[in-house]
């Protein structure tokens, strides 16, 4: 099963210690390898949506998340394979990805969206975790006519809080708009950790 890797190796340690008696068994062998096997690949989990129909919509100042009633594919991946456990939920309702119930696991998420704002009015766009934004806010400007500008954004988090819900945060930092989106992605995959 997953488990933080310090407790991995300190099971290393102790059902593994120097075999001059002959203690260590194949099935602290199994399990043993198969923590480790466990606690090192990664699961992930994702969703995708395109633009039938393109999403309006209204922004202020504040950081709204991005929820798409047109999720068009969404999956956990790794929910069977190696016994790990289920450690990622989708949240179709509002086009997130929530971690696991247990805290002090590390996470990357990335996504990506195509957003098209009124000219010259600037988006920001981040990935947030339980509704705060992350450090890295890209800007996307809006420009005459329909132009959709694509933008990629990535967030890496240590220790998180459990059941932390991911999503991607827009906000429109110079007041009151419209944005347009398009097609958008957010997946997010658990880190090999340290005990937190």
């Amino acid at each position: 099963m997953r488990k933080f890797l310090d407790t991995v190796r300190s099971e290393m340690a102790t059902k593994l210690a120097d075999n001059t008696l002959g203690e260590i068994s194949a099935l602290d062998m199994r399990e043993v390898l198969t923590d480790i096997i466990d606690s090192t690949i990664s699961d992930e989990a994702g969703y995708a949506s395109s633009t039938s129909p393109v999403l309006s919509m209204a922004l202020t100042t504040a950081w709204t998340p991005l929820t798409d009633a047109n999720v068009t594919g969404g999956a956990v991946f790794d929910t069977t394979v190696g016994g790990d456990g289920d450690f990622l939920r989708m949240l179709p309702s509002v086009s997130g990805i929530q971690s696991s119930a247990i805290a002090g696991w590390s996470y990357n998420a990335k996504g990506a969206i195509d957003i098209d704002a009124p000219t010259n009015v600037p988006i920001e766009v981040a990935i947030g975790a339980d509704g705060v934004p992350g450090t890295l806010v890209q800007t996307v400007i809006g420009t005459a006519g329909v132009n959709f500008w694509g933008t990629y954004l990535e967030r890496y988090l240590l220790s998180t809080p459990a059941d932390t819900i991911f999503q991607i945060l827009l906000r429109s930092p110079t007041g009151p708009t419209t944005a347009s989106i398009s097609n958008r992605t957010l997946g997010l995959i658990i880190l090999p950790t340290n005990n937190p």
